[in-house]
């Protein structure tokens, strides 16, 4: 009897180690009766007109205190762990521009949190309380409110405005997905919206998803923070569940079937909740993953938003009809801690956030992921940098490499990767001298080192929320050129958020357009280049111009301020050249950028005395 005893105390005690241990999570099934969809044409809300007023405001790592102040005063260890280098290695063309535009500005809602998709034919890019439609030209075609002051909502009303956005476009289905979150005491929804077809301006599938329940299980939790991502046969929602009275619980994902969604059928779904890391701690912020290439699962990935050094990998297998869930790999990386809030112009701080997961991709096999953090071990020297890494499917560290600028702060970085394997990373950077703008780099296959970053869009004003971006936007192109389009905020002289819209390539820039009245025109406008390259002292910069238009061809060093302006007003249809003298500058790399009615394109040359 006693023998029985003991093992039973021993399976029990058994029982509770792996518990402990975070082994895979059981999964909890949804109401057998579903969610059925309804069918929406939305009508366009003309631009211009903002709705709402306050700060959606997310909470914090485990308790509320505005934006995660209570991590940012926190007495963090010093990143010791610098890997990488800040200014790249100048060998390999970094992303180059194409069409360019600004997009959404401030309607009231603080921060932007910014949402991009791209199509054959449209960009879609989503932020807080709406949605626009641009055309691949930049040109503006349709905006959507989710915010129920607009009278004219995009997603039930019910529980308020619908914040958190995220955006994919499924190359295969032909299809864009839409993710808004939306909580109001004691409702929480997730909100998915599916395209009919390729044109988003169409109908639309709309789901309205209860969040309070966990499968068919009645909580009284509601979702911050959320993912968005998908494999083959599923897609799958992450986020972290607070109480309605603000007190964090644990993390959470939801398997949902893309045969359903995509046909308008009731949509089930399927569960997993109290992930744990290996060492017992909560798994906050568990991104689920967009799957680049063909995969039959889902890849996810944590960070430990207050530092650490090590990322949970996860995998979801048999999806939507048997998923199973498993923590595949604790993977080790260099010491990461919570950045200082960013610097600007004026005395006061920008929000850089914490060292939460943002975004991550998969393709061929490797993880694509970075994520906030900070550099220097001191008061003077400290500033907000990016932590960049990839990872194998099975857990393995090809890179780990913390980009940052002596001086500077970056901040909310977003990352993919094209069909070549080649990084692209768009992110927001400030300093004491720089108000908040939009700045991108990147990384080939046969670099070590990210490449120096380049400007996209110079910040005007003094952002005065404190609040800014919470995350950027990144979306692959799946039109065949290889580019990506890339969705972040800048600060407009009057403090508010506006954002920007930057296509970008290696090598050949993807088309760049001029429109002229209704028509686009992306035959002959061009950078072709410098010669030669590298100089000493002076190099030709050769381009054409589809018609006669105002244009601008500039040059900047590599802290993204302008040093040359080599043309400047109405010129000619065809080719030109013009002469760059750099006599009086130091070595180095610096970047040149054609600037021409909404197209833009740049290269990049390197001053060798």
């Amino acid at each position: 009897m006693m023998k029985h005893v003991l093992l039973f105390l021993a399976l029990i005690a058994l029982f509770f180690v792996t518990v402990a241990a975070g082994q895979d999570p059981q999964p909890l099934h949804g109401p057998a009766e579903g969610v059925a969809p309804t069918t929406f044409t939305p009508t366009n809300t003309p631009r211009g007109n903002g709705n709402g007023t306050g700060v959606q405001t997310p909470f914090g790592f485990l308790q509320s205190s505005g934006h995660n102040e209570d991590l940012k005063n926190a007495n963090t260890p010093p990143n010791v762990v610098l890997g990488g280098t800040p200014n790249g290695n100048g060998g390999v063309y970094a992303p180059s521009s194409g069409t360019s535009f600004d997009a959404t500005v401030q309607n009231g809602w603080i921060p932007y949190d910014a949402a991009i998709a791209v199509g054959p034919s449209h960009v879609v890019v989503c932020s807080n309380a709406q949605i626009e439609i641009y055309s691949r030209t930049g040109a503006f075609v349709a905006r959507y409110s989710t915010d129920p002051g607009s009278g004219n909502d995009f997603f039930p009303t019910d529980a308020g405005v619908s914040y958190d956005c995220k955006a994919f476009y499924d190359k295969t289905a032909g299809r864009f997905v839409l993710l808004f979150d939306q909580s109001s005491n004691p409702l929480a929804y997730m909100n998915v919206a599916v395209s009919l077809t390729s044109d988003p301006t169409g109908a639309w599938y709309k789901y309205h998803l209860d969040w309070t329940l966990d499968g068919s299980t009645a909580t009284s939790n509601w979702g911050d923070y959320p993912s968005l991502g998908y494999d083959d046969n599923a897609i799958y929602i992450g986020a972290n569940q607070y109480s309605f009275s603000n007190s964090y619980k644990y993390s959470k994902v939801r398997v949902l079937s893309k045969a359903q969604l995509y046909a308008g059928l009731t949509a089930t779904w399927t569960d997993f909740t109290n992930l744990l890391n290996s060492n017992g701690s909560s798994a906050f912020t568990v991104k689920a993953g967009r799957m680049l290439s063909s995969s039959a699962s889902e890849y996810l990935i944590n960070t430990a938003p207050g530092g650490a050094s090590f990322v949970t990998l996860w995998r979801i297998d048999n999806a939507p009809t048997a998923p199973t869930l498993t923590r595949v790999s604790t993977v080790t990386v260099g010491t990461y801690s919570v950045p200082p809030n960013g610097r600007q112009p004026g005395g006061s701080s920008v929000a850089s956030g914490d060292c939460r997961t943002q975004d991550m991709v998969m393709q061929n096999g490797v993880i694509y992921e970075a994520f906030s953090e900070k550099y220097g071990s001191n008061r003077r020297t400290q500033g907000a940098g990016i932590r960049y890494l990839e990872v194998t499917t099975a857990g393995v560290k090809n890179h780990d490499i913390s980009y940052f600028t002596s001086g500077v702060d970056q901040f909310y970085p977003a990352v993919t990767v094209d069909p070549s394997g080649n990084m692209f990373m768009v992110f927001s950077r400030s300093s004491a001298t720089q108000y908040a703008s939009m700045y991108q780099t990147g990384m080939t296959t046969a670099e070590t080192a990210i490449e120096a970053s380049v400007l996209v869009k110079a910040g005007a004003g003094t952002v005065t929320s404190g609040r800014w971006g919470d995350y950027s936007g990144i979306a692959n192109d799946f039109s065949g050129n290889n580019a990506v389009w890339e969705y972040c905020g800048w600060a407009q002289s009057n403090g508010a958020w506006g954002s920007h819209v930057a296509a970008a390539s290696f090598g050949t820039p993807p088309v760049a357009y001029h429109l002229n009245g209704t028509e686009a025109i992306a035959s002959s406008f061009a950078l072709k280049g410098n010669y030669p390259n590298p100089f000493n002292p002076s190099t030709t910069i050769v381009y054409t111009l589809p018609t006669e238009m105002p244009a601008k061809l500039a040059v900047y060093n590599t802290l993204g301020e302008q040093v040359a302006v080599l043309a400047n007003g109405m010129q000619a249809a065809g080719e030109h050249t013009a002469t760059f003298d750099a006599s009086r500058l130091a070595s180095g790399v610096y970047y040149y950028r054609l600037t021409a009615g909404t197209a833009m394109s740049s290269g990049k040359m390197m001053l060798l005395k």
